[in-house]
């Protein structure tokens, strides 16, 4: 595979915002080769037609690969280069971010995914909201980085970057999303999360580089707090098969009690409990907006992994027993491991 950045650039219709977002691209100052892989979702508004007229001055090469999902799948396979970076038509990248990119991953061989460090740009004033709720927007920001001790289990946030040859080795290997299809017309992020879990335990390092920098464009209608309320339920909907990537459900030496905890109906029967303790809130988000209360997004978190849950039923269990014996991860020593037992102490 040869050396350089393939940018798979996801659009659904955004020809406008698509143009901001390539004009910030012909700003890279880059020592290496790179190209913008456009994959086109449900095209109905002639977003490639210009955004190839907009580039046609350009001497970056940009080829269009028309995909009916969200995914980007095609658009990774399509790629020709090592370095694969996940943007979409509303992210605007640093005028080094190519060059950071592929930095990255010269420097670290094990390095399978990294990730960006990403503002966020508002169309409308800020809420005073987002602040706490940002993650869901694909949005990680330097003073999250600041303010985190331990190491990421997954990615979340535009601008993923992912090596090719690890992507493929996944592939190969077996490995597709939990969900197949389903997710990829809803949650883009939800996606780049299952593919960094994945790749973490194929032995991948994963992390972020904070001169890998981006900003990104919030539309003012997904700043209103009804969207935020549905994002966050859809959000917590579509993680629900990810309890297979725990290491609850990795561990080859959990005893009975572990795997009864592991069970579809205990999981249902549990998130109910959660709801039971947020009476005030449960109730403000039924009869009300419930505008600003951080209890009402926490009830749409809890009412989302149920609805996941009632949705994946038939699939739950089958995703975790599919993770834990899968082919193209790997396996640690301490998974087979029991846990010696502590003598007793005896008392004279």
């Amino acid at each position: 595979m040869a050396q350089g950045v393939s940018i798979v650039l996801s659009s659904r219709n955004g020809a406008q915002p698509l143009l901001t977002t390539l004009s910030h691209m012909q700003k890279q100052v880059a020592r290496v080769p790179w190209e913008v892989v456009l994959v086109a979702n449900v095209e109905t508004d002639n977003t490639v037609r210009t955004a190839l007229s907009f580039w046609e001055n350009c001497p970056i090469p940009i080829r269009v690969v028309r995909d009916g999902r969200l995914g980007l799948d095609q658009g990774a396979c399509e790629a020709k280069y090592e370095v694969l970076g996940f943007l979409d038509d509303r992210s605007w990248i640093a005028p080094n971010w190519v060059q950071m990119a592929n930095e990255a991953f010269v420097r670290d061989p094990t390095l399978g995914a990294v990730g960006s460090v990403c503002e966020p740009v508002f169309e409308i004033p800020e809420p005073e909201w987002f602040r706490k709720c940002h993650p869901l927007y694909a949005i990680l920001t330097e003073s999250d980085l600041n303010q985190r001790h331990e190491p990421f289990t997954y990615l979340y946030g535009a601008g993923l970057c992912v090596r090719k040859s690890t992507w493929s080795q996944l592939i190969q290997g077996g490995f597709r999303s939990l969900s197949g299809d389903e997710l990829q017309g809803q949650l883009r992020e939800s996606v780049d999360t299952e593919l960094t879990l994945a790749i973490r335990l194929a032995g991948w390092k994963i992390g972020t580089e904070r001169r890998l920098q981006l900003r990104r464009l919030i539309a003012a209608e997904h700043l209103r707090w009804i969207y935020l309320r549905r994002l966050q339920r859809h959000a917590a909907a579509s993680r629900v098969l990810f309890d297979a990537y725990t290491s609850d459900n990795l561990s080859m030496r959990m005893g009975l009690k572990g795997r009864f905890r592991q069970l579809w109906w205990f999981q249902t029967a549990l998130s109910f409990m959660e709801l039971a303790h947020l009476p005030k809130g449960t109730i403000s988000a039924v009869i009300s907006k419930g505008e600003n209360r951080q209890d009402v997004i926490e009830v749409e978190r809890i009412v989302g992994r149920i609805l996941g849950l009632l949705r994946w039923w038939k699939r739950y269990g089958w995703s975790c027993r599919h993770v834990r014996y899968a082919p193209w991860r790997l396996r640690r020593p301490d998974e087979y491991l029991r846990r010696p037992r502590q003598p007793r102490v005896q008392y004279s």
